[in-house]
């Protein structure tokens, strides 16, 4: 078998293992499924599920993952600061309305607390990373990076969850854009920035 056809075969196992994570998340939430329940779904074998992920957790970060992977991927290119937190939040807000019964289930009582951690994580590197390749090589932050980055991961995921739970009383577009004033006003300082410095990105 060569590689092409692998590959096809790894990404449609992985895509059938993901689409019955997220039906059976919906039907009865995410801590009372099981490997069981998702193979079945899937009408896969376990030991097929044990190939790809080591339990339920990681299949469900992995997933995520590459859902937010796609989304960079997908944002037009962009050299402006400015320009990149408001696009970012806006494709964000985009891609929980897209999934919005998923991250009900995901954010409630009935969702994973570790999940959540791992998601500030990613978000809060991806943060960091761009703010290494943005901003100029030379500058002085006031706080750790990391501390910044991580306080405004947890404070988005926060936001997000109230969206969802209070049926998304804002268009995407809205709460892009007060995510946006919110950070923008707030984060400069905490980047070593004014505004003289962030409408000059």
């Amino acid at each position: 078998m060569n590689d092409q056809r692998l590959d096809r075969r790894v990404q449609r196992t992985r895509a059938l293992l993901r689409d019955a994570l997220f039906a059976l998340i919906e039907e009865k939430g995410y801590a009372s499924i099981t490997i069981l329940d998702i193979t079945e779904r899937a009408n896969l074998n376990r030991v097929t599920f044990y190939f790809h992920y080591k339990d339920k957790e990681d299949l469900l970060f992995k997933v995520m993952q590459d859902l937010y992977d796609d989304l960079i991927a997908k944002q037009p290119p962009t050299n402006s600061l400015k320009e990149w937190l408001h696009q970012d939040a806006l494709f964000a807000f985009r891609h929980v309305q897209q999934y919005v019964h998923l991250y009900k289930v995901l954010l409630s009582e009935k969702g994973s607390f570790s999940l959540i951690g791992r998601l500030i994580d990613y978000f809060a590197k991806t943060a960091i990373d761009k703010a290494h390749t943005t901003l100029a090589p030379d500058t002085q932050f006031p706080l750790p990076l990391e501390v910044v980055e991580h306080f405004y991961a947890g404070a988005f995921i926060g936001l997000v969850r109230w969206w969802v739970v209070n049926d998304m009383p804002y268009t995407p577009e809205e709460m892009a854009t007060m995510c946006h004033q919110l950070e923008a006003n707030s984060g400069l300082w905490a980047w070593g920035l004014d505004e003289h410095d962030l409408s000059a990105f």
